[in-house]
Order: structure tokens, then C-alpha cells, then sequence
């Protein structure tokens, strides 16, 4: 990703030097003009890295990891611009640039993985909650309190006792109106029930406790609303 600015001896110069000017010692530098240009390139990556965003997709939440790196690359771009201001040809400076890129070069690298792998999230989905009804034990408890009843009007009177008001599924609401014998009374029982049914989506299962048209018509109309 970056050039890697390394030292080089500088090739004695072939001017002649002025009286009493004495010359440098020979070993690695790097002129301020390459400086700049590796100071160039490090800014303009991070700049581009922070620009990136994966095209029509959503921006993906906030990373603490990757907000932590990129305050970590700001850092070193601060330091790179205090080390150009000190660089005379100092050696130590020199490498300690080197050091500085190589490791922005390594974090803009898995910065680039990070950004990638955020853009795509994974998909996580959540079933919705089952409707909440009626316990089966307390409808069991129920049913066996309508059977000890000898006459419709009593059975009819124990159901709204005990499930007038309480969320009942459809399912539920079948086995309350095969404990009747005639139509009239189990037409009788899903006017009572019908209001608070929970997947009223499922009530043309109900069609099937029925014989006859007219009521099939009247559940109908009983969950039309």
C-alpha cells in the first residue's frame, strides 16, 4: 500500500564546496522532497479509507475496534508531521519514519478488512412470539367441567365463566365447540369466544365444525372485522 521509504547513500556532489564548508558523513537520509511525498501518500490513504463506503448498502453501525484504529493512524500522521519538521538528515529519524509507515501500511490493511466485513452484516432473524392464550391445562380443566354438564345452557354458561374474555387460539376455540352436540349452541359459543381470538387468520378451520352454509356464513361474519 505504501512505498517503503528506505535510506540510501547520498553520491558525493560533484560542485566544488565552499571554503571551510565541511562535508556531511556518509549513511542513510531521505530528502524532505521524498518525505513529503510518503506524508502525501499515508494522508491520502487514510483519507480514501475513511471516504469508502460499499456502494448501495446501508452504512453499517459505528465499530468501536475501527474508530480506535483510525484515532491510532491519526496519531501516526501527527507524529510523521513532527518528524518532518526535525529531519536534517538524521538517520534515526529517518528509520523511525520507516517504522511508523510500514505500520500505518499493516493497520490500513485490516482497517480495509474491518470496513469490508461490517458492510456486511450478518442477518440475524428473530421468530415472532407465539401469541400468549389460554394454558392447555386450565382449557383441559375447562372441558372436563362442561362434559359433567347434562343440558347446553349449563355447558354454555361454564365456557363463559371460564374463557369469556381470555385470548384463545383457534385450535383452542374447536375443541370448545366439538364439547356441544347441536349448532345452535356452538354458534352460541363462538359469538362468545370469536372476540378475542388471536390468529383470527386461522378461522377457516372453523368452516369444518359446521354442516351448513348459513353458518359457515355467520363465522364468516363473526371474523370479518
Amino acid at each position: 500500500m505504501f512505498v517503503r521509504a528506505l535510506g540510501r547513500k547520498d553520491e558525493p556532489s560533484r560542485e566544488p564546496l565552499a571554503p571551510g564548508h565541511k562535508p556531511k558523513g556518509k549513511g542513510p537520509a531521505m530528502s524532505k522532497r521524498a518525505l513529503v511525498v510518503l506524508l502525501l501518500v499515508s494522508l491520502g490513504s487514510v483519507a480514501a479509507a475513511a471516504r469508502w463506503r460499499p456502494p448501495m448498502r446501508p452504512t453499517p453501525p459505528p465499530n468501536l475496534a475501527v474508530v480506535e484504529r483510525a484515532a491510532e493512524l491519526r496519531e501516526d500522521v501527527e507524529a510523521l508531521a513532527r518528524l518532518f519538521s526535525e529531519l536534517d538528515g538524521n538517520v534515526k529519524v529517518v528509520l523511525e519514519v520507516n517504522r511508523r509507515l510500514e505500520r500505518m501500511g499493516r493497520d490500513l490493511d485490516a482497517l480495509e478488512e474491518d470496513v469490508l466485513r461490517l458492510s456486511h452484516p450478518k442477518v440475524v432473524v428473530v421468530a415472532p412470539p407465539r401469541p400468549v392464550v389460554v394454558p392447555e391445562p386450565e382449557l383441559d380443566r375447562v372441558l372436563g367441567a362442561v362434559s359433567r354438564e347434562s343440558f347446553g345452557t349449563d355447558k354454555l354458561r361454564v365456557v363463559q365463566t371460564a374463557l369469556a374474555g381470555k385470548p384463545v387460539s383457534v385450535e383452542q376455540v374447536k375443541r370448545v365447540l366439538r364439547a356441544f352436540s347441536f349448532s345452535s349452541e356452538q354458534l352460541a359459543v363462538l359469538r362468545l369466544l370469536a372476540p378475542n381470538v388471536v390468529d383470527r387468520h386461522n378461522a377457516f378451520q372453523l368452516y369444518e365444525v359446521f354442516n351448513f352454509e348459513s353458518e359457515k356464513s355467520e363465522v364468516q361474519g363473526l371474523f370479518r372485522s
